[in-house]
């Protein structure tokens, strides 16, 4: 699929951010594996 975007200020954003989890007990040291990821055909 090919995506084009017109008059935007940002296209992608990435966020690392983890400090957000949702209820209680969870364990603050799980930090979630993000890998494979490709970005082709995106003009902006």
């Amino acid at each position: 699929m090919n995506l084009t975007f017109d008059d935007v200020q940002v296209v992608i954003v990435i966020k690392i951010d983890y400090n957000e989890h949702l209820g209680e007990g969870y364990d603050p040291k799980v930090v979630p594996i993000i890998k494979d990821i490709s970005f082709d055909g995106i003009h902006g």
